[in-house]
C-alpha cells in the first residue's frame, strides 16, 4: 500500500483511482526481481517467458487513445 500511496501523491492522481494503482503496483511487483527467486521475476518463474518492461509509463501521464473511424 505504500507503493500505491507514493504512486497517487507523486502523480497527482486522484483517490479515486486507489484501485487502478493497485493494480498497476501488483503489474510492477510481479516483473520486478526478488530475493526469493535468484534471476528471475515471478513473472519468469510461473510462465516461463522473459518479462518486458517496454510499456511501463508514469502513473498520472497525459495519455492519448486512437479512435478508428468505420467508413
Amino acid at each position: 500500500m505504500n507503493m500505491v500511496r507514493s504512486m497517487l501523491a507523486a502523480g497527482n492522481v486522484p483517490k479515486v483511482l486507489w484501485l487502478e494503482a493497485i493494480v498497476w503496483a501488483t503489474h510492477i511487483l510481479n516483473r520486478s526481481h526478488t530475493l526469493f527467486v535468484k534471476d528471475m521475476t515471478l513473472k519468469e518463474t510461473w510462465s516461463d517467458v522473459i518479462t518486458s518492461v517496454q510499456h511501463f509509463r508514469v502513473l498520472g501521464c497525459i495519455a492519448y487513445s486512437k479512435v478508428q473511424w468505420r467508413s
